[in-house]
């Protein structure tokens, strides 16, 4: 289901601001140790010891999708036109990034 802009407007009504700018940050931090605990537990996984990587990747879905509705406020404050030309401009410098990338020499 897409995120409706009516609904991003009425949490903002509703919560106000600020407390919804406090979502973006709970919620971005939320994902930020998912996938922290998800690459810990993974990597150092100890032998014959299960690592439910299911799980794992489930909590990190949910918690991007947290992120990814609480992020539409930031246009709603502060102008999809000002976040548009920023992701813009982003785009387009990571593009001339991986269009010039040479692996190093050494690499195998």
């Amino acid at each position: 289901m897409k995120v409706d802009q009516s609904l991003i407007e009425k949490m903002l009504q509703l919560y106000g601001q600020d407390p919804q700018l406090l979502m973006v940050v709970e919620e971005s931090l939320e994902l930020a140790l998912s996938v922290v605990k998800f690459l810990r537990k993974t990597a150092n996984a100890v032998p014959g010891k299960h690592v439910d990587k299911e799980t794992l990747i489930k909590n990190m879905v949910e918690e991007a999708a947290d992120v990814s509705i609480v992020l539409k406020n930031i246009p709603t404050l502060f102008g999809e036109d000002n976040v548009q030309a920023e992701i813009d401009r982003k785009v387009a410098r990571q593009w001339k990034r991986v269009e010039n990338f040479k692996p190093d020499a050494g690499a195998s």
